[in-house]
């Protein structure tokens, strides 16, 4: 796992366009070719490793004063050309990188202090066109197993994820287009993108309680450094995975809901005009499936598995595209009838919030936001007639032909463990039993014994999940003669 985590979101870069203008003391131009016509502004300083070193602390970097330690004797030099000058925009590729504005700056024989502002990307290109990738289809593959993960554990109560794992794939391109020294137009693409989970949620309580926490299961953080010309865009992608629980118990209880899901999507937030628009499809898959055993006492739990995609520009705190996916699984049991339902599904809330504002001054509306819902799973969904409707009878018998009704989820396969409840609603006639459970193919029969009376008579053949309402479909009604 640590393995394939370590070469998570590998970042790689085209850029097009014109000329580049030449900054001072740019380093590493051979790291990767100069590929044009990115057109860099004339202040724009690339920090030069193999000539400074920077040595500020942890809080002179917290208040903006970024302090070099000169290796050469080119510290006076540099100092006199001008090249760190007030107004200057310092790029540095140093940890999770830096951008940054001076707005002041001294020196003594060996160091060099600056204080700076924080810089923007419109800081430093004129012109051009940027295009990287948040991984490739090797190696963009986030997998995270669950194995007797404890979420919660309290008061006699006892939560656990077990038997399943998460795989995530977060492949996005980013494009920047930056045009008269303003970011026209960006664009995050996520094409092919996949989130597989099966969990097992154990939920195990000695008496009547209620239960809430928020676990973060585990962080993974990759920086890299990627090359625009001979400009260092400095990337951190970060994912937190994230699993939000609540529910009650009316009593006593042990019991397993489970969920697998494999989704599909793709996803293109984009800002040009000057305005934010999102375009998501989704694609889900069949395999989504679920249950939680019926039993004595009550049980609602929900749990939400939320893998946090994060991007970050130069270290700068706080995400600046954020894609956060939550698989989520609901299971309610009724603590006096046999009754339940269970629910899962996919969310996906691409947000682009104030911290993208390190891409450029004049981006709009930074607290945008958009929520999507799909590939929802509800059973038991729906009660549905097979046979034994409009049938002919001697009064006081019962019919030649048991009624017979089905138990689906919504997308129409069949449900075992489903009560269903059988009423005479007129005819004064009488059912061998009335409440049965579906069998393993969804089916409840059962055998109506007519009234003496004459003329029509019904019967109800009704589902309910665990809060007492109807399922689609209840109450089925058969007539007879």
């Amino acid at each position: 796992m640590r393995k394939l985590i370590s070469s998570l979101f590998v970042l790689s870069v085209t850029a097009t366009m014109s000329v580049f203008t030449a900054c001072n003391k740019l380093s590493k131009s051979t790291t990767a070719p100069d590929i044009s016509p990115i057109i860099v502004k004339n202040n724009v300083v690339v920090i030069d490793t193999t000539q400074y070193t920077l040595i500020s602390t942890a809080s002179q970097l917290t208040q903006g004063t970024y302090v070099f330690l000169g290796k050469s004797a080119t510290l006076a030099d540099i100092r006199h050309n001008g090249d760190l000058a007030t107004g200057n925009i310092i790029v540095g590729y140093t940890g999770e990188g830096y951008l940054r504005k001076i707005t002041a700056a001294s020196n003594d024989a060996q160091t060099i202090t600056l204080t700076t502002d924080q810089a923007r990307l419109e800081d430093i290109f004129q012109q051009g066109l940027i295009t990287f990738n948040t991984g490739t289809p090797d190696n963009s593959i986030f997998q995270y197993p669950f194995s007797n993960t404890e979420l919660y554990n309290a008061a006699g109560t006892k939560v656990q994820l077990t038997g399943g794992s998460l795989l995530l794939n977060t492949l996005q391109t980013f494009t920047l287009q930056f045009a008269d020294g303003k970011l026209s137009s960006l664009s995050a693409n996520g094409v092919n993108g996949s989130l597989a989970a099966n969990m097992q949620l154990i939920v195990n309580a000695a008496n009547a309680s209620s239960f809430n926490s928020s676990n973060t299961l585990q962080t993974f953080t990759t920086t890299s450094t990627i090359w625009a010309g001979k400009i260092p865009l400095v990337i951190t992608t970060e994912i937190d995975l994230v699993a939000n629980l609540s529910g009650t118990a009316s009593g006593a209880v042990n019991d397993t809901l489970t969920i697998n899901n494999n989704e599909a999507y793709s996803l293109n937030t984009a800002y040009n005009a000057g305005a934010w628009a999102n375009t998501n499809n989704f694609l889900p898959a069949t395999i989504l499936s679920g249950n939680v055993t019926p039993g004595a006492s009550g049980i609602a739990a929900t749990c939400d598995i939320i893998p946090q995609v994060n991007i970050k520009f130069y270290g700068v705190t706080g995400s600046s595209l954020a894609f956060p996916y939550k698989s989520s699984i609901t299971g309610n049991k009724s603590a006096t009838t046999a009754d339940w339902d269970f629910s899962a599904g996919l969310y996906l809330q691409p947000t682009i919030n104030e911290v993208a504002g390190i891409l450029g001054y004049s981006l709009p509306d930074y607290n945008t936001s958009w929520s999507t819902e799909s590939a929802i799973y509800v059973s038991p969904y729906q009660l549905i007639k097979l046979s034994g409707d409009h049938q002919t009878g001697a009064a006081g018998n019962y019919l030649p032909q048991p009624v017979e009704v089905r138990v689906i989820d919504n997308r129409g396969i069949k449900q075992p463990g489903v009560l269903v409840t059988f009423a005479v609603t007129s005819g004064g006639g009488s059912m061998s039993y009335y409440t049965a459970t579906s069998d393993a193919n969804g089916i409840v029969v059962g055998y109506w014994q007519l009234g003496t009376g004459t003329g029509a008579q019904t019967l109800s053949a009704s589902a309910k999940k665990a809060d007492g309402t109807s399922i689609a479909g209840s109450p089925v009604v058969f007539t007879a003669n």
